[in-house]
Protein backbone atom coordinates (compact mmCIF):
# COMPACT_ATOMS: atom_id res chain seq x y z
CA UNK A 1 0.00 0.00 0.00
CA UNK A 2 2.80 2.61 0.85
CA UNK A 3 4.75 1.67 -1.70
CA UNK A 4 1.39 2.33 -3.88
CA UNK A 5 0.79 5.74 -2.73
CA UNK A 6 4.17 6.65 -3.24
CA UNK A 7 4.48 5.53 -6.90
CA UNK A 8 1.15 7.43 -7.25
CA UNK A 9 1.99 10.76 -5.39
CA UNK A 10 0.83 12.81 -8.03
CA UNK A 11 -3.10 11.59 -7.42
CA UNK A 12 -2.40 11.42 -3.47
CA UNK A 13 -1.39 15.35 -3.78
CA UNK A 14 -4.41 15.99 -5.32
CA UNK A 15 -6.75 14.00 -3.09
CA UNK A 16 -5.37 15.64 -0.30
CA UNK A 17 -5.82 19.33 -1.67
CA UNK A 18 -9.66 18.19 -2.63
CA UNK A 19 -10.09 16.81 1.15
CA UNK A 20 -8.57 19.84 2.57
CA UNK A 21 -10.84 22.48 0.62
CA UNK A 22 -14.16 19.83 1.40
CA UNK A 23 -13.33 20.45 4.86
CA UNK A 24 -12.85 24.75 4.20
CA UNK A 25 -16.44 24.15 2.64
CA UNK A 26 -18.29 22.64 4.90
CA UNK A 27 -17.00 24.94 7.72
CA UNK A 28 -17.55 28.26 5.66
CA UNK A 29 -20.58 27.27 4.39
CA UNK A 30 -22.36 30.31 2.22
CA UNK A 31 -19.33 32.76 3.66
CA UNK A 32 -17.24 31.59 0.81
CA UNK A 33 -16.74 34.14 -1.34
CA UNK A 34 -17.97 33.51 -4.73
CA UNK A 35 -17.37 35.68 -8.59
CA UNK A 36 -19.81 38.30 -8.47
CA UNK A 37 -19.56 38.64 -12.57
CA UNK A 38 -21.81 36.26 -14.27
CA UNK A 39 -22.05 34.02 -11.50
CA UNK A 40 -23.83 35.89 -8.27
CA UNK A 41 -25.27 38.33 -10.19
CA UNK A 42 -26.77 36.18 -13.00
CA UNK A 43 -26.04 32.24 -13.70
CA UNK A 44 -26.90 31.17 -9.41
CA UNK A 45 -30.26 33.79 -9.48
CA UNK A 46 -31.61 32.46 -12.84
CA UNK A 47 -30.70 28.91 -11.54
CA UNK A 48 -32.73 29.40 -8.13
CA UNK A 49 -35.34 30.65 -9.88
CA UNK A 50 -36.25 27.74 -12.29
CA UNK A 51 -35.13 25.41 -9.34
CA UNK A 52 -37.82 27.31 -6.35
CA UNK A 53 -40.59 27.35 -9.50
CA UNK A 54 -40.10 23.60 -9.73
CA UNK A 55 -40.51 24.49 -14.03
CA UNK A 56 -36.75 23.06 -14.98
CA UNK A 57 -38.47 20.17 -16.59
CA UNK A 58 -41.39 22.27 -18.13
CA UNK A 59 -41.25 24.49 -21.79
CA UNK A 60 -44.82 26.25 -22.03
CA UNK A 61 -43.33 28.10 -18.79
CA UNK A 62 -42.35 31.54 -17.69
CA UNK A 63 -39.13 32.51 -15.48
CA UNK A 64 -40.07 35.67 -13.42
CA UNK A 65 -37.51 38.16 -14.33
CA UNK A 66 -37.40 40.51 -17.38
CA UNK A 67 -41.25 40.58 -16.67
CA UNK A 68 -41.66 36.94 -17.06
CA UNK A 69 -39.26 35.21 -19.60
CA UNK A 70 -40.01 32.20 -21.90
CA UNK A 71 -38.61 28.86 -19.88
CA UNK A 72 -36.81 28.41 -23.86
CA UNK A 73 -34.18 31.32 -23.28
CA UNK A 74 -32.11 30.05 -20.06
CA UNK A 75 -30.86 26.64 -18.90
CA UNK A 76 -30.83 24.13 -21.65
CA UNK A 77 -32.76 21.49 -20.43
CA UNK A 78 -30.47 18.60 -21.34
CA UNK A 79 -27.42 19.91 -19.69
CA UNK A 80 -25.36 18.25 -16.63
CA UNK A 81 -24.56 21.41 -14.86
CA UNK A 82 -28.26 22.49 -15.15
CA UNK A 83 -29.43 19.31 -14.11
CA UNK A 84 -27.33 19.88 -10.84
CA UNK A 85 -28.89 22.91 -10.39
CA UNK A 86 -32.33 21.47 -10.60
CA UNK A 87 -31.51 18.61 -8.09
CA UNK A 88 -29.45 20.36 -5.59
CA UNK A 89 -29.81 23.74 -4.19
CA UNK A 90 -27.92 26.14 -6.19
CA UNK A 91 -25.24 26.88 -3.39
CA UNK A 92 -24.09 23.21 -3.46
CA UNK A 93 -24.74 22.40 -7.12
CA UNK A 94 -22.23 24.77 -8.00
CA UNK A 95 -19.73 23.56 -5.32
CA UNK A 96 -20.15 20.74 -6.09
CA UNK A 97 -19.33 21.32 -10.23
CA UNK A 98 -16.05 23.26 -8.94
CA UNK A 99 -15.04 19.99 -7.22
CA UNK A 100 -15.64 17.67 -10.16
CA UNK A 101 -14.66 20.19 -12.41
CA UNK A 102 -11.10 19.22 -10.74
CA UNK A 103 -11.64 15.38 -10.53
CA UNK A 104 -12.82 15.50 -14.34
CA UNK A 105 -9.39 17.28 -15.52
CA UNK A 106 -6.79 14.79 -13.78
CA UNK A 107 -9.36 12.02 -14.93
CA UNK A 108 -8.91 13.34 -18.24
CA UNK A 109 -5.52 13.93 -18.88
CA UNK A 110 -4.95 10.28 -17.36
CA UNK A 111 -7.22 8.44 -19.83
CA UNK A 112 -5.73 10.97 -22.72
CA UNK A 113 -2.34 10.47 -21.92
CA UNK A 114 -2.53 6.65 -21.59
CA UNK A 115 -2.99 6.66 -25.62
CA UNK A 116 -0.92 9.15 -26.45
CA UNK A 117 2.06 9.01 -23.89
CA UNK A 118 4.36 5.73 -24.69
CA UNK A 119 5.89 6.60 -21.17
CA UNK A 120 2.64 7.04 -19.46
CA UNK A 121 3.82 5.26 -16.44
CA UNK A 122 6.96 7.16 -15.61
CA UNK A 123 4.92 10.54 -16.65
CA UNK A 124 1.63 9.97 -14.34
CA UNK A 125 2.42 11.36 -11.74
CA UNK A 126 3.58 15.04 -13.58
CA UNK A 127 0.38 14.10 -16.01
CA UNK A 128 -1.60 13.84 -12.74
CA UNK A 129 -0.46 17.19 -11.80
CA UNK A 130 -1.05 18.87 -15.09
CA UNK A 131 -4.46 17.79 -15.31
CA UNK A 132 -4.81 19.06 -11.71
CA UNK A 133 -3.46 22.45 -13.40
CA UNK A 134 -6.42 22.72 -15.56
CA UNK A 135 -8.56 21.49 -13.32
CA UNK A 136 -7.51 24.78 -11.15
CA UNK A 137 -8.03 27.19 -14.52
CA UNK A 138 -10.71 30.36 -13.43
CA UNK A 139 -13.16 29.71 -15.76
CA UNK A 140 -16.77 30.72 -15.39
CA UNK A 141 -18.11 28.18 -13.24
CA UNK A 142 -21.40 27.99 -15.49
CA UNK A 143 -19.18 26.15 -18.33
CA UNK A 144 -16.40 24.13 -15.62
CA UNK A 145 -17.75 20.86 -16.96
CA UNK A 146 -17.88 22.09 -20.79
CA UNK A 147 -14.13 23.05 -20.08
CA UNK A 148 -13.47 19.89 -18.17
CA UNK A 149 -14.47 17.40 -20.43
CA UNK A 150 -12.78 18.55 -23.45
CA UNK A 151 -9.47 15.94 -22.53
CA UNK A 152 -11.99 13.30 -22.93
CA UNK A 153 -13.61 14.21 -26.16
CA UNK A 154 -10.11 14.28 -27.70
CA UNK A 155 -9.03 11.54 -26.21
CA UNK A 156 -12.75 9.14 -27.38
CA UNK A 157 -11.74 10.82 -31.35
CA UNK A 158 -8.35 9.83 -31.13
CA UNK A 159 -9.55 6.43 -30.44
CA UNK A 160 -12.45 6.33 -32.89
CA UNK A 161 -10.23 7.50 -35.26
CA UNK A 162 -7.49 4.65 -34.67
CA UNK A 163 -10.25 2.05 -34.06
CA UNK A 164 -14.01 2.59 -34.75
CA UNK A 165 -15.72 0.99 -31.70
CA UNK A 166 -19.14 0.81 -32.24
CA UNK A 167 -19.05 1.22 -28.03
CA UNK A 168 -17.25 4.78 -28.38
CA UNK A 169 -20.43 6.47 -30.06
CA UNK A 170 -22.52 6.08 -26.63
CA UNK A 171 -19.86 8.45 -25.54
CA UNK A 172 -20.40 11.28 -28.00
CA UNK A 173 -24.44 10.64 -28.07
CA UNK A 174 -23.57 11.87 -24.63
CA UNK A 175 -20.99 14.46 -24.57
CA UNK A 176 -23.14 17.27 -25.82
CA UNK A 177 -24.92 16.89 -22.27
CA UNK A 178 -21.35 18.69 -20.40
CA UNK A 179 -20.88 20.92 -23.74
CA UNK A 180 -22.43 24.35 -24.05
CA UNK A 181 -23.65 24.64 -27.67
CA UNK A 182 -23.23 28.16 -27.84
CA UNK A 183 -19.27 27.86 -26.24
CA UNK A 184 -18.28 25.14 -26.98
CA UNK A 185 -20.56 22.97 -29.46
CA UNK A 186 -20.55 25.13 -32.43
CA UNK A 187 -16.60 25.36 -32.31
CA UNK A 188 -16.19 21.64 -31.81
CA UNK A 189 -18.41 20.51 -35.08
CA UNK A 190 -16.89 23.17 -37.03
CA UNK A 191 -13.07 22.03 -36.10
CA UNK A 192 -13.99 18.25 -36.38
CA UNK A 193 -15.49 19.06 -39.80
CA UNK A 194 -12.22 20.62 -40.85
CA UNK A 195 -10.54 17.83 -39.47
CA UNK A 196 -11.92 15.53 -41.78
CA UNK A 197 -10.92 17.57 -44.89
CA UNK A 198 -7.26 17.80 -44.02
CA UNK A 199 -7.38 14.30 -43.17
CA UNK A 200 -8.02 13.67 -46.33
CA UNK A 201 -6.10 16.03 -48.02
CA UNK A 202 -3.11 14.69 -46.06
CA UNK A 203 -3.64 11.18 -46.09
CA UNK A 204 -5.78 11.01 -49.60
CA UNK A 205 -8.30 8.52 -48.32
CA UNK A 206 -11.36 9.68 -47.21
CA UNK A 207 -12.16 8.47 -43.22
CA UNK A 208 -15.76 8.60 -43.68
CA UNK A 209 -16.23 6.79 -40.44
CA UNK A 210 -15.58 10.45 -38.86
CA UNK A 211 -18.94 11.46 -40.08
CA UNK A 212 -20.09 8.97 -37.42
CA UNK A 213 -18.96 11.29 -34.31
CA UNK A 214 -19.69 14.31 -36.14
CA UNK A 215 -23.55 13.56 -37.14
CA UNK A 216 -24.20 11.48 -33.56
CA UNK A 217 -22.60 14.46 -31.44
CA UNK A 218 -24.92 16.92 -33.83
CA UNK A 219 -27.64 15.25 -32.81
CA UNK A 220 -26.74 15.16 -29.38
CA UNK A 221 -26.71 18.65 -29.27
CA UNK A 222 -30.10 19.08 -31.15
CA UNK A 223 -31.25 17.29 -28.32
CA UNK A 224 -29.33 18.89 -25.08
CA UNK A 225 -30.42 22.09 -26.41
CA UNK A 226 -33.51 22.23 -28.06
CA UNK A 227 -34.76 25.02 -26.15
CA UNK A 228 -32.33 27.29 -27.22
CA UNK A 229 -32.40 26.16 -30.91
CA UNK A 230 -36.47 26.52 -30.93
CA UNK A 231 -35.78 30.40 -29.51
CA UNK A 232 -33.04 30.74 -32.55
CA UNK A 233 -35.25 29.49 -35.09
CA UNK A 234 -38.43 30.86 -33.77
CA UNK A 235 -40.54 33.82 -34.84
CA UNK A 236 -39.68 36.45 -31.71
CA UNK A 237 -36.42 37.94 -32.52
CA UNK A 238 -33.68 38.51 -30.09
CA UNK A 239 -31.63 41.25 -28.94
CA UNK A 240 -28.63 39.66 -30.64
CA UNK A 241 -30.09 39.57 -33.98
CA UNK A 242 -31.69 42.79 -34.02
CA UNK A 243 -30.19 45.65 -32.14
CA UNK A 244 -27.11 43.98 -30.78
CA UNK A 245 -23.65 46.04 -32.09
CA UNK A 246 -20.26 44.04 -31.34
CA UNK A 247 -17.79 46.58 -30.10
CA UNK A 248 -15.49 46.75 -33.73
CA UNK A 249 -11.97 47.14 -33.88
CA UNK A 250 -9.82 49.15 -37.01
CA UNK A 251 -7.71 47.00 -38.69
CA UNK A 252 -4.58 48.08 -36.97
CA UNK A 253 -5.99 47.39 -33.68
CA UNK A 254 -7.23 43.52 -34.88
CA UNK A 255 -3.32 42.49 -34.58
CA UNK A 256 -3.06 43.63 -30.91
CA UNK A 257 -6.48 41.94 -30.08
CA UNK A 258 -4.66 38.49 -31.58
CA UNK A 259 -1.64 38.94 -29.52
CA UNK A 260 -3.62 39.57 -26.31
CA UNK A 261 -5.77 36.52 -27.01
CA UNK A 262 -2.71 34.48 -27.68
CA UNK A 263 -1.04 35.74 -24.81
CA UNK A 264 -3.48 36.37 -22.15
CA UNK A 265 -6.74 34.70 -22.93
CA UNK A 266 -10.47 35.95 -22.72
CA UNK A 267 -11.66 36.82 -19.33
CA UNK A 268 -14.51 34.15 -19.75
CA UNK A 269 -11.86 31.32 -19.95
CA UNK A 270 -8.92 32.97 -18.11
CA UNK A 271 -6.38 30.50 -17.51
CA UNK A 272 -3.56 32.50 -16.26
CA UNK A 273 -0.96 30.37 -18.57
CA UNK A 274 0.53 33.83 -19.48
CA UNK A 275 3.33 34.27 -16.35
CA UNK A 276 4.49 30.47 -16.63
CA UNK A 277 2.89 28.06 -19.39
CA UNK A 278 3.17 30.80 -22.14
CA UNK A 279 6.42 31.18 -21.60
CA UNK A 280 7.60 27.62 -21.47
CA UNK A 281 5.46 26.46 -24.33
CA UNK A 282 7.04 29.25 -26.85
CA UNK A 283 10.53 28.44 -26.01
CA UNK A 284 10.02 25.15 -26.07
CA UNK A 285 8.86 25.09 -29.54
CA UNK A 286 10.95 27.39 -30.69
CA UNK A 287 13.63 25.56 -29.77
CA UNK A 288 12.12 22.37 -31.34
CA UNK A 289 11.82 23.34 -34.40
CA UNK A 290 15.29 25.44 -34.32
CA UNK A 291 16.32 21.69 -33.89
CA UNK A 292 14.22 20.17 -36.54
CA UNK A 293 15.44 22.51 -38.75
CA UNK A 294 18.98 22.66 -37.80
CA UNK A 295 19.55 18.51 -38.09
CA UNK A 296 17.24 18.68 -41.28
CA UNK A 297 14.18 16.22 -39.83
CA UNK A 298 11.81 18.45 -41.80
CA UNK A 299 9.39 16.18 -41.98
CA UNK A 300 9.05 15.98 -38.05
CA UNK A 301 7.22 19.80 -38.15
CA UNK A 302 4.49 18.23 -39.60
CA UNK A 303 4.25 14.68 -37.48
CA UNK A 304 5.42 16.43 -33.96
CA UNK A 305 1.84 16.61 -32.38
CA UNK A 306 2.67 20.16 -30.37
CA UNK A 307 3.16 21.74 -33.26
CA UNK A 308 0.02 20.82 -34.62
CA UNK A 309 -1.94 21.90 -31.00
CA UNK A 310 0.69 25.21 -31.08
CA UNK A 311 -0.77 25.99 -34.77
CA UNK A 312 -4.43 25.74 -33.81
CA UNK A 313 -3.76 27.92 -30.34
CA UNK A 314 -2.61 31.12 -33.31
CA UNK A 315 -5.69 29.78 -35.46
CA UNK A 316 -8.16 30.59 -32.42
CA UNK A 317 -6.41 34.15 -31.24
CA UNK A 318 -6.15 34.81 -35.11
CA UNK A 319 -10.18 34.19 -35.15
CA UNK A 320 -10.68 35.79 -31.46
CA UNK A 321 -9.00 39.09 -32.99
CA UNK A 322 -10.92 38.79 -36.58
CA UNK A 323 -13.74 38.44 -34.55
CA UNK A 324 -13.97 42.60 -33.71
CA UNK A 325 -13.18 43.35 -37.34
CA UNK A 326 -16.79 44.25 -39.30
CA UNK A 327 -15.77 43.10 -42.84
CA UNK A 328 -14.91 39.75 -41.30
CA UNK A 329 -17.74 39.59 -39.03
CA UNK A 330 -20.33 40.54 -42.08
CA UNK A 331 -18.30 37.31 -44.32
CA UNK A 332 -19.10 35.08 -42.00
CA UNK A 333 -22.76 36.00 -41.19
CA UNK A 334 -23.18 36.32 -45.04
CA UNK A 335 -22.08 32.77 -45.15
CA UNK A 336 -23.81 31.58 -42.06
CA UNK A 337 -26.89 33.72 -41.27
CA UNK A 338 -27.35 31.86 -37.56
CA UNK A 339 -24.31 33.08 -36.52
CA UNK A 340 -25.42 37.10 -36.27
CA UNK A 341 -25.14 37.93 -32.72
CA UNK A 342 -22.78 34.83 -31.58
CA UNK A 343 -19.03 35.39 -31.30
CA UNK A 344 -17.07 33.11 -33.24
CA UNK A 345 -14.50 34.82 -31.27
CA UNK A 346 -15.05 31.96 -28.41
CA UNK A 347 -12.88 29.71 -30.32
CA UNK A 348 -10.63 31.29 -27.57
CA UNK A 349 -12.20 29.13 -25.15
CA UNK A 350 -10.45 25.75 -26.72
CA UNK A 351 -7.03 27.17 -25.60
CA UNK A 352 -6.97 26.74 -22.02
CA UNK A 353 -7.13 23.12 -22.57
CA UNK A 354 -4.51 23.29 -25.52
CA UNK A 355 -2.21 25.29 -23.47
CA UNK A 356 -2.34 22.59 -20.84
CA UNK A 357 -1.94 19.84 -22.91
CA UNK A 358 0.69 21.58 -24.60
CA UNK A 359 2.37 22.17 -21.32
CA UNK A 360 2.25 18.15 -19.99
CA UNK A 361 3.10 17.42 -23.25
CA UNK A 362 6.32 18.85 -22.85
CA UNK A 363 7.08 18.41 -18.95
CA UNK A 364 6.80 14.78 -19.99
CA UNK A 365 9.63 15.39 -22.67
CA UNK A 366 11.79 17.20 -20.47
CA UNK A 367 14.59 14.44 -19.13
CA UNK A 368 15.17 16.52 -15.86
CA UNK A 369 11.90 15.49 -14.28
CA UNK A 370 13.04 17.39 -10.58
CA UNK A 371 12.64 20.37 -13.59
CA UNK A 372 9.23 19.33 -15.25
CA UNK A 373 7.92 19.04 -11.23
CA UNK A 374 9.29 22.47 -10.45
CA UNK A 375 7.92 24.31 -13.75
CA UNK A 376 4.73 22.70 -12.30
CA UNK A 377 4.69 24.06 -8.85
CA UNK A 378 5.15 27.64 -10.39
CA UNK A 379 2.24 27.35 -12.50
CA UNK A 380 0.44 26.22 -9.59
CA UNK A 381 1.10 28.89 -7.41
CA UNK A 382 -0.19 31.10 -10.63
CA UNK A 383 -3.16 29.15 -10.36
CA UNK A 384 -3.71 29.84 -6.75
CA UNK A 385 -3.00 33.75 -6.78
CA UNK A 386 -2.91 35.07 -9.98
CA UNK A 387 -5.31 38.22 -10.88
CA UNK A 388 -8.71 36.75 -12.56
CA UNK A 389 -12.27 37.42 -12.90
CA UNK A 390 -13.07 33.78 -11.91
CA UNK A 391 -10.35 32.58 -9.24
CA UNK A 392 -12.00 31.28 -6.51
CA UNK A 393 -9.34 30.38 -4.63
CA UNK A 394 -7.82 33.48 -4.75
CA UNK A 395 -10.63 35.15 -3.48
CA UNK A 396 -11.61 33.07 -0.81
CA UNK A 397 -7.39 33.25 0.32
CA UNK A 398 -7.89 37.27 -0.21
CA UNK A 399 -10.75 36.66 2.51
CA UNK A 400 -8.86 35.19 5.00
CA UNK A 401 -5.91 36.94 4.94
CA UNK A 402 -7.96 40.38 5.40
CA UNK A 403 -10.21 38.94 8.09
CA UNK A 404 -6.78 38.12 9.85
CA UNK A 405 -5.40 41.25 9.67
CA UNK A 406 -8.51 43.50 9.97
CA UNK A 407 -8.65 45.28 6.88
CA UNK A 408 -12.38 45.53 6.40
CA UNK A 409 -11.99 47.41 3.21
CA UNK A 410 -10.31 45.55 1.49
CA UNK A 411 -12.42 41.59 2.43
CA UNK A 412 -14.50 40.38 -0.45
CA UNK A 413 -18.18 39.69 0.03
CA UNK A 414 -19.33 36.64 0.21
CA UNK A 415 -22.49 34.53 -0.89
CA UNK A 416 -23.98 34.61 2.45
CA UNK A 417 -23.62 38.77 2.46
CA UNK A 418 -24.26 38.98 -1.84
CA UNK A 419 -28.25 37.61 -1.30
CA UNK A 420 -28.62 38.67 2.28
CA UNK A 421 -31.60 36.31 2.94
CA UNK A 422 -32.25 37.05 6.33
CA UNK A 423 -32.65 40.73 5.49
CA UNK A 424 -35.28 40.28 2.63
CA UNK A 425 -37.39 37.41 4.11
CA UNK A 426 -37.85 39.89 7.01
CA UNK A 427 -38.87 42.76 4.28
CA UNK A 428 -40.88 40.28 2.47
CA UNK A 429 -43.27 39.04 5.65
CA UNK A 430 -43.32 43.27 6.79
CA UNK A 431 -44.48 44.45 3.08
CA UNK A 432 -46.79 41.24 2.59
CA UNK A 433 -45.32 40.58 -0.64
CA UNK A 434 -47.62 38.47 -2.94
CA UNK A 435 -45.53 37.81 -6.19
CA UNK A 436 -45.53 41.28 -7.87
CA UNK A 437 -43.03 42.72 -10.19
CA UNK A 438 -40.12 44.85 -9.07
CA UNK A 439 -37.04 46.38 -9.91
CA UNK A 440 -33.46 46.93 -8.03
CA UNK A 441 -31.63 50.12 -7.79
CA UNK A 442 -28.03 50.42 -7.09
CA UNK A 443 -28.07 46.34 -6.76
CA UNK A 444 -27.66 43.50 -8.91
CA UNK A 445 -31.18 42.78 -9.68
CA UNK A 446 -29.93 39.11 -9.43
CA UNK A 447 -30.16 39.57 -5.69
CA UNK A 448 -34.17 40.22 -5.55
CA UNK A 449 -34.69 36.95 -7.96
CA UNK A 450 -32.49 34.88 -5.86
CA UNK A 451 -34.68 35.75 -2.82
CA UNK A 452 -37.85 34.95 -4.57
CA UNK A 453 -38.76 38.54 -5.74
CA UNK A 454 -40.27 38.81 -9.27
CA UNK A 455 -38.60 41.50 -11.81
CA UNK A 456 -39.02 43.45 -14.57
CA UNK A 457 -35.01 44.14 -14.75
CA UNK A 458 -33.03 41.18 -15.02
CA UNK A 459 -29.47 40.21 -16.97
CA UNK A 460 -29.48 38.00 -19.72
CA UNK A 461 -27.99 37.96 -22.96
CA UNK A 462 -30.19 36.26 -25.30
CA UNK A 463 -33.59 37.65 -24.69
CA UNK A 464 -36.94 38.95 -27.07
CA UNK A 465 -35.81 41.86 -28.69
CA UNK A 466 -39.77 43.33 -28.20
CA UNK A 467 -39.08 43.30 -24.40
CA UNK A 468 -35.87 45.72 -24.84
CA UNK A 469 -37.86 47.61 -26.36
CA UNK A 470 -40.45 47.79 -23.51
CA UNK A 471 -37.85 48.20 -20.97
CA UNK A 472 -36.26 51.28 -23.16
CA UNK A 473 -39.59 53.34 -22.44
CA UNK A 474 -39.27 52.40 -19.03
CA UNK A 475 -35.67 53.97 -18.68
CA UNK A 476 -35.82 56.31 -21.36
CA UNK A 477 -35.47 59.27 -18.35
CA UNK A 478 -32.14 58.00 -17.74
CA UNK A 479 -30.72 57.22 -20.85
CA UNK A 480 -32.08 60.60 -22.76
CA UNK A 481 -30.02 62.61 -19.77
CA UNK A 482 -26.95 59.68 -19.73
CA UNK A 483 -24.81 58.78 -22.99
CA UNK A 484 -22.85 56.72 -21.62
CA UNK A 485 -26.15 54.45 -20.33
CA UNK A 486 -27.96 55.26 -23.75
CA UNK A 487 -24.76 53.92 -25.54
CA UNK A 488 -24.57 50.67 -23.15
CA UNK A 489 -28.26 49.79 -23.28
CA UNK A 490 -29.34 50.15 -26.98
CA UNK A 491 -25.95 48.73 -28.06
CA UNK A 492 -26.08 45.73 -25.68
CA UNK A 493 -28.96 45.98 -23.95
CA UNK A 494 -27.83 41.87 -21.89
CA UNK A 495 -28.29 44.16 -18.67
CA UNK A 496 -31.71 45.76 -18.35
CA UNK A 497 -31.32 47.48 -14.99
CA UNK A 498 -32.19 50.94 -14.16
CA UNK A 499 -28.34 51.72 -14.19
CA UNK A 500 -26.89 54.10 -11.64
CA UNK A 501 -23.74 55.19 -11.08
CA UNK A 502 -23.73 53.18 -7.23
CA UNK A 503 -21.06 50.38 -6.92
CA UNK A 504 -22.94 47.13 -7.54
CA UNK A 505 -19.81 45.07 -6.63
CA UNK A 506 -19.24 46.61 -3.04
CA UNK A 507 -22.62 46.99 -2.43
CA UNK A 508 -20.69 48.76 0.85
CA UNK A 509 -19.47 52.25 -0.49
CA UNK A 510 -22.30 54.88 -1.97
CA UNK A 511 -23.53 57.98 -1.46
CA UNK A 512 -26.17 59.04 1.08
CA UNK A 513 -28.62 59.45 -1.71
CA UNK A 514 -29.95 59.54 -5.27
CA UNK A 515 -32.03 60.30 -7.84
CA UNK A 516 -34.21 57.71 -9.69
CA UNK A 517 -34.89 58.17 -13.18
CA UNK A 518 -37.82 56.41 -14.88
CA UNK A 519 -41.21 56.66 -16.36
CA UNK A 520 -43.79 55.71 -13.57
CA UNK A 521 -46.36 55.23 -16.14
CA UNK A 522 -44.43 52.80 -18.06
CA UNK A 523 -43.50 51.12 -14.69
CA UNK A 524 -47.25 50.78 -13.42
CA UNK A 525 -47.99 49.49 -16.94
CA UNK A 526 -45.68 46.74 -17.15
CA UNK A 527 -47.02 45.27 -13.80
CA UNK A 528 -44.06 47.24 -11.32
CA UNK A 529 -45.15 47.63 -7.89
CA UNK A 530 -41.93 48.08 -5.73
CA UNK A 531 -38.41 49.48 -6.43
CA UNK A 532 -35.89 47.92 -3.88
CA UNK A 533 -32.99 50.43 -3.14
CA UNK A 534 -29.66 50.47 -1.68
CA UNK A 535 -30.09 54.50 -0.73
CA UNK A 536 -32.54 56.59 -0.34
CA UNK A 537 -34.52 58.24 -3.51
CA UNK A 538 -34.93 62.04 -3.33
CA UNK A 539 -37.67 62.24 -6.15
CA UNK A 540 -39.28 58.75 -5.47
CA UNK A 541 -42.35 60.91 -4.54
CA UNK A 542 -42.18 62.94 -7.19
CA UNK A 543 -42.85 60.02 -9.35
CA UNK A 544 -45.59 58.47 -7.07
CA UNK A 545 -43.84 56.10 -5.14
CA UNK A 546 -44.36 56.37 -1.41
CA UNK A 547 -41.09 55.00 0.68
CA UNK A 548 -42.66 52.15 2.55
CA UNK A 549 -39.70 51.77 4.87
CA UNK A 550 -35.93 51.19 5.59
CA UNK A 551 -34.73 47.81 6.25
CA UNK A 552 -31.81 46.50 7.98
CA UNK A 553 -30.07 43.54 9.84
CA UNK A 554 -27.49 43.37 12.49
CA UNK A 555 -24.99 41.64 10.11
CA UNK A 556 -25.80 42.98 6.64
CA UNK A 557 -23.59 45.01 5.03
CA UNK A 558 -26.47 47.01 2.73
CA UNK A 559 -29.39 48.53 3.85
CA UNK A 560 -32.60 48.11 1.66
CA UNK A 561 -35.21 51.08 1.18
CA UNK A 562 -38.54 49.57 -0.55
CA UNK A 563 -40.71 52.12 -2.66
CA UNK A 564 -44.61 51.55 -3.45
CA UNK A 565 -45.82 53.09 -6.51
CA UNK A 566 -49.45 54.60 -6.08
Amino acid sequence: MKKLLINNWGYVFVFAFILLCLIYVCFMKENLVIPIHDMLDNAIPVSKMVHDKNIYWTINSSIPFLGGIDRLYVLPHFLAYNILSDIFPVFYALIFSLFLKIVLCVWGFTFLFKIIDKNFEDNKNIIALSGFLYGLTPVISACSLSFAMLPFLLAFLIKFYKNSKKRYLLFFLIYPMFSDLQFFGIFILGYLFLFILIDYIITKKFKIKMLLPLLIMFLGYLISNFGLILSMFGAEKSLRSVSYIPAYLEFKDVFKTILTGFYQGNYHSGDLHNIIVFPVCLIYVLYLNFKYLKENKKELLYSDTINWIFLLIIINSVIYGLDSYEPFRNFIEFIIPQMNGISIGRTLWLNPFLWYLTFAMIMCRIKTKKLSYILIVCAMIVLFLGKSEYNIIKLNIEYLRNSITKKENKIPITYKQFYNQQLFEKIKNEINYNGEYSAAYGMHTGILQYNGIHTLDGYLSYYPQSYKEKFAKLIKPLTDSNEKYAKYFNEWGGRAYIYSPLDYYSLKKHPDNDELKIDPVIFKNMGGKYIFSIVPLDNAEKLGFKLKGKYTEKYSIYDVYVYLIE
